[in-house]
């Protein structure tokens, strides 16, 4: 069976500073312009759309997804108290730290076991992509 799904990431990254406490923001003269990247992810036979929460009076709460994803999009949709932070390797030993609407796409690979842990009181939304 043919497949019919892809996926298309645009990322823009913008570094500005500021020359004092008064004054407004401006591109970072050190950089000088703005970067953008995008890809496009073909042959993806199913996607998965869905929301983790870690209930009130948790101190700790994990979202495993199995191996063989081409694609992650993970965002943190709301944290009361804790962090949400994301692995790779299927462990504890995270790489990333997610704040309140933050949120992370990348292109994996189909080796890549992700774990998400939401510790505290916290909330994740994710798409992710298969082949």
């Amino acid at each position: 069976m043919a497949s019919t799904k892809r996926i298309k990431i645009r990322n823009k990254c913008q570094p500005l500073e500021k020359a004092n406490n008064g004054s407004r923001w401006w591109l970072d003269s050190d950089f000088g312009r703005a970067t953008s990247s995008k890809d496009t992810i073909e042959d993806l036979e199913t996607f998965e759309y869905g929301f983790k929460d870690a209930p009130p009076g948790s101190s700790y709460t994990k979202k495993d997804f199995a191996a063989g994803l081409a694609f992650i999009y993970v965002k943190c949709k709301d944290i009361q108290d804790g962090d949400v932070t994301i692995s790779f390797d299927g462990t504890d030993n995270t790489v990333v730290k997610l704040g309140i609407n933050e949120g992370i796409s990348v292109r994996l690979d189909p080796t890549a076991q992700v774990r998400v842990v939401m510790s505290g009181e916290s909330g994740i939304e994710f798409l992710t992509g298969t082949t």
